[in-house]
Formats: structure tokens, C-alpha cells, sequence
């Protein structure tokens, strides 16, 4: 898989570990500080209304692999506006540079 064209704010910094295993049929799952260091979330279970909390830090980016079969993988920050990537797909999101949004980078894929 490989993207091109990317628009991307600034300058992006991309670390390449993942934090696995993120199940959201619980509830809504926030992201510690050492998680959110993390490059790559990949999600085993998604929800319909949960989603997965990251910290307001701007310009961060993250690949967000949804392995749900059937329900989406939401991401957001705190009081924002949640991005979903479809069942089985991958993207790129980026916190915007407020820090107050979190902003699609690419389209699933």
C-alpha cells in the first residue's frame, strides 16, 4: 500500500510501532501518553458511537488500520468530532494544527 499526493501541514514525523489489539465495543478508549507516541493504531473491534481518544497535539499523524469486518473505527480528540475508517481499510488522520480536530489525511484504503 502507498499514498502519494499526500497534503500534509508542516513537516510529518511518522513512527512506524503499533499499538494493536484496540477494541471499541466497550466504550470510547483514550490513549496514554506513551500510546499516543505510537505511529499506527490498529483496531480489532470497531463501534458504531465509540471511539479511540488521542491527545490535542498538533500536527501528530497516525495510520489507523481498521480489522473490524463489519463496523467502523473512530478516531477524535477529546470534545472533537470523530473521523471513521470503514470496516477493513486503512488511513491517514492528523490532528489539526489547533489541536482541536482530528483531520483525514487520506481516503480509506
Amino acid at each position: 500500500m502507498g499514498y502519494t499526493g499526500l497534503d500534509i501541514d508542516g513537516n510529518l514525523t511518522l513512527r512506524t510501532e503499533t499499538l494493536g489489539g484496540v477494541t471499541l465495543a466497550g466504550g470510547d478508549v483514550t490513549l496514554s501518553t506513551d500510546q499516543a507516541k505510537l505511529g499506527r493504531i490498529e483496531v480489532a473491534t470497531g463501534h458504531a458511537t465509540n471511539a479511540v481518544i488521542v491527545p490535542k497535539t498538533p500536527g501528530k499523524a497516525y495510520i489507523v488500520k481498521n480489522n473490524d469486518g463489519t463496523l467502523v473505527a473512530s478516531i477524535k480528540v477529546a470534545g472533537g468530532t470523530a473521523v471513521s475508517v470503514a470496516a477493513g481499510k486503512t488511513a491517514i488522520v492528523q490532528v489539526n494544527g489547533a489541536g482541536t480536530q482530528v483531520e483525514r489525511v487520506t481516503p480509506d484504503a
